[in-house]
Order: structure tokens, then C-alpha cells, then sequence
């Protein structure tokens, strides 16, 4: 796995020092990937990668790449890697890898302290921790039961959600249900991708006992 990823390390590290793309205005959208593992590398001994275009061809801004890497250790070939994958401009990035979840599927955090800012229609500014997020609204935690007029909320301290209304969802935990307000294709894109990066549908998980 660590030659796999060096190997890959090497592709981006191609794009962007030498194909004429820019860091951080493209991403790579891989396609392919073909290993093949001829003898055993040790740690012991340093391992040498050799790393060219498939076709030995030069390109400038390439849109999609094809890409070989040789593993070599103590001057004996290990292994192969190829890569294929398309150059992706990371202004459409995040649309390409929109997902249609579905409304009624509730996502909870990775990281269990995520929270948001919960504004109420006073002004006040208070900071609450996400028990989960839907494409429809967000539960959230309130220990000091201190919400109240709820307006909007403020994820990721940049992404501002009206509130239609909000519920309480479970007395005991002082869980609290916000309904986000008529979304725009932009917000739903922004939960779409919070959710591809830092939720999980837990039910499916308990169910392969994960």
C-alpha cells in the first residue's frame, strides 16, 4: 500500500509541477488503477521509483493523464503501476461528485464534537454540537436547553441555513430537530458535500456490524 501511494504522491506531484497545472485549481478524478506485485519489498532496503507517461509522450495541461510507475529495490523490478484518471478543474470538482442521498436518511458525524452556530431572532449567537444532518435539516445537542426563537444556522462558520421550524427530537438527550427552509441547488450542493466528507449513514453500517 505505501508503494501504491507513493506512487500516486508521484502523479499529483507530476501534475502540478510539470504538466502546467496549477496546485489547487485542479484535482485528479482517477479512473483506473492497475498494480502488479512481482517480488517482496523489505523495509530494510530503500526502494527506487521510476516514473513516466504510459506512452512516453509530453503533454501541457493535459485533461486526462495515463501514467506508469516502475518499483525497483537493490536494482531488481518489484512491481508496476498504472494510473489513468481525467484532470479535473476544481471549480466543477464538487459537482462531479454530487451524490442523490436520499431526504429521509439521516448522516451523523466522524467526529462526534462537530457543531454549527444556532442564531436566534434576537441576535443571539450560540454553539451546538451536531448529532446528525439530512438534505432536509439538522439535530442538534442542547445540554443547557437555552434555544429559543431559532432563526438560522451557520455550519462550517460560512454556510447560513434559515430554519423553518424546529422540534424537540429526544427529551432525555435534549436533541433538537431543525428544518432547514426552502434550499437553493447551491445549500443543497454545500450539505451534499459535507456529507461526502465528514458523515456516515450509521444504520447501514450496524447492519454489516462496522
Amino acid at each position: 500500500m505505501m508503494l501504491i501511494e507513493a506512487a500516486r504522491q508521484a502523479v499529483y506531484d507530476y501534475v502540478y509541477s510539470i504538466s502546467g497545472h496549477v496546485f489547487k485549481e485542479v484535482s485528479i478524478s482517477m479512473t483506473s488503477l492497475e498494480v502488479n506485485f512481482l517480488g517482496y519489498t523489505v523495509s530494510s532496503y530503500p526502494v527506487e521509483l521510476l516514473f513516466s507517461h504510459k506512452d512516453h509522450v509530453r503533454r501541457y495541461k493535459p485533461k486526462t493523464i495515463e501514467k506508469k510507475a516502475w518499483f525497483y529495490q537493490r536494482g531488481k523490478l518489484t512491481g508496476t503501476f498504472c494510473l489513468v484518471g481525467g484532470i479535473i478543474p476544481m471549480s466543477i470538482f464538487s459537482r462531479l461528485r454530487n451524490e442523490n442521498y436520499a431526504k429521509a436518511h439521516d448522516f451523523y458525524p466522524f467526529n462526534k464534537d462537530i457543531s454549527l452556530k444556532v442564531l436566534s431572532d434576537s441576535g443571539k449567537e450560540l454553539c451546538k454540537k451536531i448529532v446528525s444532518l439530512s438534505l432536509t435539516g439538522v439535530t442538534i445537542e442542547d445540554d443547557e436547553n437555552d434555544i429559543t426563537n431559532i432563526s438560522s444556522v451557520i455550519l462550517q462558520d460560512k454556510y447560513e441555513f434559515s430554519i423553518k421550524q424546529y422540534e424537540v427530537k429526544e427529551a432525555n438527550n435534549n436533541w433538537h430537530h431543525l428544518i432547514f427552509d426552502d434550499l437553493s441547488k447551491s445549500q443543497l450542493l454545500t450539505l451534499n458535500n459535507m456529507i461526502n466528507t465528514s458523515f456516515f449513514q450509521r444504520p447501514m453500517f450496524e447492519a454489516l456490524d462496522i
